[in-house]
């Protein structure tokens, strides 16, 4: 099963774990506190850290970066920084689909 985690944090490149990917999630502008986009790195308007157990690159075939819903925002309010690696598919449902 695809596994992710949200940390809340940066995470130092000597503190990463080579098997996992990790992807930056990127806030609104003017507003810290909301989620907007999931990218393989965020410089500025950084709001955490998605790790994951396979890599996400499909969801940036179009574009740098991944919008998020308004029901993936809730996703990652409810699981940021619980320590626990959770289903990918809660988040990316289209993940379901791929899966055996």
């Amino acid at each position: 099963m695809h596994k992710i985690e949200i940390k809340s944090n940066r995470i130092a490149p000597e503190e990463k774990d080579p098997a996992l990917f990790y992807y930056g999630i990127r806030h609104v502008d003017g507003d810290w506190g909301t989620p907007a986009t999931i990218e393989p790195f965020v410089a500025v308007n950084f709001w955490g850290t998605l790790i994951s157990t396979n890599s996400l690159s499909d969801l940036f075939k179009t574009a740098d970066y991944y919008d998020l819903e308004p029901e993936q925002v809730s996703v990652l309010f409810n699981q940021a920084d619980s320590g626990e690696a959770f289903d990918a598919a809660l988040l990316f449902p289209s993940l379901k689909k791929t899966e055996a």
